[in-house]
């Protein structure tokens, strides 16, 4: 769709409102399409708008519960409200669906640190280093 791609271009210019503005064209004509939320979701993220992130990314889950960039990305903008619980959940999704993603793990590994849980933190920092 155009307008998604327009939005996915004006996003990578730091052009958010107006990515924001094509993106929601495009849920507009076409409710189901899931890149469509998730881009938007991006875009919300990158302007600290993190309900809207945390609304766009969970409605691509609904859409698309196999969509592993939405929960590393919903699970980011969690960590930035210090919501670590619920982060942990959504990172340790990502990567049951990307297991040879290390940046999962790390992420994972600086919200269990953030909980005041060492080990765990420990664990997937020396797993995040033995993948690529």
């Amino acid at each position: 769709p155009a307008y998604n791609n327009r939005g996915i271009a004006y996003s990578s210019q730091g052009r958010f409102k107006e990515a924001i503005a094509d993106l929601t064209k495009t849920i507009e004509l076409e409710p189901q399409f899931i890149p469509a939320y998730y881009n938007r979701g991006n875009a919300y993220s990158n302007q600290n708008q993190y309900t809207e992130a945390l609304a766009d990314y969970t409605k691509a889950l609904e859409l698309e519960p196999q969509f592993a960039p939405a929960y590393f990305n919903r699970g980011n903008v969690y960590s930035k409200q210090k919501l670590y619980k619920e982060a942990i959940a959504d990172f340790t999704k990502f990567i049951e669906l990307s297991p040879s993603s290390a940046q999962g793990y790390k992420e994972r590994g600086i919200a269990y640190q953030e909980m005041g849980m060492p080990a765990e933190a420990l664990r997937d920092f020396e797993k995040a280093k033995s993948l690529p």
